[in-house]
């Protein structure tokens, strides 16, 4: 009983720590990649607004780029504080879609492999198991 006790509270304490990462690690994405991706888009925008020049196609398109680049950053971060995603899938089904939205955005070559059949684990453990893993990206 007392070892179930401890286990629990090492449960919780992990808890804690994962939420307190995960929080911190959305913190710095939001500050250092989807500012700054805004940031350049506001920066055109003051510029267009200063120039005596009609702005051309091109230059609307860039920016309709840089906006929609943060667009897919917010909605990445939202998938990652967003556990329903987990609960649609399971622990491995998540990562590999991680890695292929990684793929796609990022243009990095990801891989995972598996060599044994990973344990079903209750949703509370996966969980943080995968926090664990969107903390480390």
């Amino acid at each position: 009983m007392e070892s179930e006790i401890h286990f629990q509270s090492e449960l919780i304490k992990t808890r804690v720590e994962i939420k307190d990462q995960t929080l911190t690690e959305i913190s710095k994405e939001l500050h250092d990649n989807i500012g700054q991706i805004i940031s350049v888009a506001i920066m055109q925008l003051n510029m267009f607004a200063n120039s005596e020049k009609p702005i051309s196609s091109v230059e609307l398109e860039e920016l309709k780029q840089i906006m929609a680049k943060s667009l897919d950053e917010i909605r990445i971060l939202s998938r990652i504080i967003n556990k329903d995603n987990l609960i649609n899938t399971n622990f491995i089904e998540s990562i590999k879609n991680d890695f292929k939205r990684i793929e796609k955005l990022k243009n990095i070559e990801c891989h995972l492999y598996i060599d044994c059949d990973f344990p079903k684990l209750n949703f509370e453990h996966e969980l943080i198991l995968y926090r664990i893993f969107k903390n480390q990206l």
